[in-house]
Formats: structure tokens, sequence, C-alpha cells
């Protein structure tokens, strides 16, 4: 893969319509965050995350700094019957 950091591409921020590069940090509509790259095999945007892998995505936001997504596991369910075995 070419060294391809800081270069123009046609995508902007979704909400200041302030344009994107590549090697910018970006965020998805689903929250999941990384950097901006151009990925020859699937020909289209990518953005990669901090364990290396591809996350695919139509809208992108451009953040200043990369954070972790991590599960609260000290809450409890919300769903009715959480811990009801099914079979």
């Amino acid at each position: 893969m070419k060294n391809t950091t800081n270069k123009y591409t046609p995508i902007k921020d979704r909400f200041t319509k302030e344009p994107i590069l590549l090697g910018d940090l970006v965020e998805n509509e689903k929250f999941q965050c990384g950097i901006l790259i151009w990925d020859d095999y699937y020909n289209k945007y990518l953005i990669r995350s901090e364990s290396g892998g591809n996350l695919h995505s139509h809208t992108y936001k451009k953040i200043d700094r990369v954070f972790k997504n991590k599960i609260d596991a000290t809450k409890t369910e919300c769903r009715k019957f959480a811990n009801k075995k099914k079979w």
C-alpha cells in the first residue's frame, strides 16, 4: 500500500462540510473511529481502527483524537428476563 497520508479526498465532514484528507482521524455513524485510508482492493475509502481492522462507512465525521469503545459491564442489562435460558 502506498504512503498516501494527507492527500486530497472528495469526502466531506457530515456536519461541518469541511474536506477530509487521507490519514485524518474520522468516526462513522456507529461511533467507530480510526484513520481514513484508501483500499485499492475494494476500491473505496475505509476506516483503519487501532486494532488493524477495516471499517466500512458511508458518512464520516472528522475527530481530533481516537477514543475507546468499551462496553460497561458494571450495569445490569435492560432487557426483560436477561438470564433466561432459551433451550
